[in-house]
């Protein structure tokens, strides 16, 4: 079996909650059947050279994509003009699309393995690409219900009214995208049971 994973950060150090997640799963896949080849395809600060020593025991290849900048008109624009989920866009580049485009068609994937709403922006190409791997939706988190607690709490201090609004307005988009995510997906994966009823 082979397995791609496509993460929205550097799963090593396991700092953040999505690199936890990844590592976890990688560390858990292979040591669980040591047959199972698993490639990691991450975005990674630009500037940061992450020490992939201890990954390479587990990956048999890993790529990494400089994390894309957006400006704060990029977002602007998306907010006021797309009506797309701002998170769903803060990883989309070509550098992505070139390397796993590049990836998918060196190597066959039983699987491709997206964390979170970020990276599974590029599901639909892996599918065009590899149309027999099975795409799994990893939702590490439900993120409209995230933004729909920062709102309310936004909502308690004047001085957070903006970021108030900003969260009123991206919690139904958000929304939207995980919803079409999970649809469109082979296979969700949640971290909790209450997270898997968000996605029922």
């Amino acid at each position: 079996m082979k397995v791609l994973f496509v993460t929205p950060n550097f799963p090593f150090p396991p700092q953040s909650g999505s690199g936890l997640r990844a590592y976890g799963l990688i560390r858990g896949l292979r040591e669980a059947d040591p047959s199972v080849r698993v490639d990691l395809l991450a975005f990674a600060e630009p500037g940061n050279t992450p020490d992939a020593r201890p990954l390479a025991q587990l990956c048999g290849q890993i790529r990494t994509v400089a994390t894309p900048a957006r400006s704060k008109q990029a977002r602007i624009r998306t907010l006021l003009f797309s009506g797309r989920a701002d998170m769903a866009e803060r990883l989309a580049c070509a550098a992505m699309r070139v390397q796993l485009h590049e990836m998918l068609a060196a190597q066959r994937y039983d699987y491709i393995l997206y964390v979170g709403l970020e990276t599974a922006i590029y599901m639909p190409l892996a599918r065009q690409l590899q149309p027999d791997a099975r795409q799994i939706y990893d939702a590490a988190n439900v993120e409209h219900v995230l933004q729909q607690r920062i709102g309310m709490v936004d909502r308690r201090a004047p001085k957070r009214l903006p970021a108030a609004l900003y969260s009123a307005l991206q919690v139904g988009r958000i929304r939207r995208a995980e919803s079409a995510l999970c649809k469109s997906a082979d296979i969700v994966t949640a971290v909790s049971e209450e997270d898997a009823r968000q996605r029922a």
